[in-house]
């Protein structure tokens, strides 16, 4: 929930925060150590500034008990009666964020404070794919790297991770078909019948990463595939250990939407 506080009678700077992932049910969320994704901007207004007035952006990170450190300041130049200012961000865990404004660099007691806003940091994986085109059994195997916090890699490694896997099946010279919507769990269910999927134990592979084998086999029979789809993911632990979205986000249900853009 947001929250705010500051001097006696602080009025309120109204802020937003942004990434370049789109928000999963209104949270704002960045990839760890993947590039451009793994930033965010908070930015804002200050209606009626005068000269001299600062803001300062404060960042507290998981597990929220210490007390929130500076994390930058602009210098505000009024123009039209209001300033614009902007941070950019790369946290690592969950990290809860607020601006303050005051009326010289010097000054100790703001004058006005934002709501405290929240950006959630993911995993990364990355998979090398080998897909499978024999009949009418075959095995596929997908070798994942994930990156995650230091601090958040003996929770990630004992995770149990699911596995969901669909295709569009057509008899021989058919046109394709359309794309599931759904992709069940990769345990015997439609629409592969026969298809299943196993993940190797998760193996460190240095401080802040680790790796695993998903294996699957599924039997074509005569069918002609069109489009394998799969999907793996394991279960959110935000509140335990920083990482990832709060709640739940679908991983462990028996199907999920295909093209689900976070599981979890």
């Amino acid at each position: 929930p947001a929250t705010s506080g500051g001097g006696p009678g602080s009025a309120s700077i109204p802020i937003t925060a942004t990434s370049g992932l789109p928000m999963v049910t209104g949270d704002v969320y960045v990839q760890y150590r993947d590039g451009s994704d793994s930033n965010a901007d908070i930015k804002g207004t200050v209606p009626s500034p005068t000269a001299g007035d600062v803001v300062r952006l404060y960042a507290q990170q998981f597990p929220f008990t210490g007390v929130p450190v500076l994390a930058g300041t602009v210098s505000l130049n009024p123009a039209n009666g209001s300033a614009d200012f902007a941070f950019s961000v790369t946290p690592t865990l969950a990290t809860r964020y607020q601006v303050k404004l005051f009326s010289s660099a010097t000054t100790a007691v703001p004058q006005a404070v934002s709501a405290i806003t929240t950006i959630y940091v993911a995993a990364t994986w990355n998979w090398n794919v080998t897909h499978c085109s024999a009949r009418p059994f075959c095995r596929g195997q997908y070798v994942g790297t994930v990156y995650v916090p230091p601090s958040t890699m003996s929770v990630e490694l004992n995770k149990h991770w699911y596995v969901y896997l669909g295709a569009t099946l057509e008899p021989s010279g058919s046109n394709p078909a359309a794309q599931p919507a759904w992709l069940p769990l990769a345990n015997g269910s439609p629409p592969l019948a026969n298809g299943t999927a196993t993940v190797s134990a998760p193996q460190e592979t240095g401080a802040d990463s680790f790796s695993a084998t998903i294996n699957d086999s599924y039997n074509w029979g005569n069918d002609e595939w069109t489009t394998l789809y799969w999907l793996a993911c394991s279960k959110n632990t935000e509140a335990q250990d920083g990482l990832g979205l709060p709640g739940s986000h679908g991983c462990g249900a028996e199907r999920v939407a295909n093209g689900n853009e976070y599981l979890g």
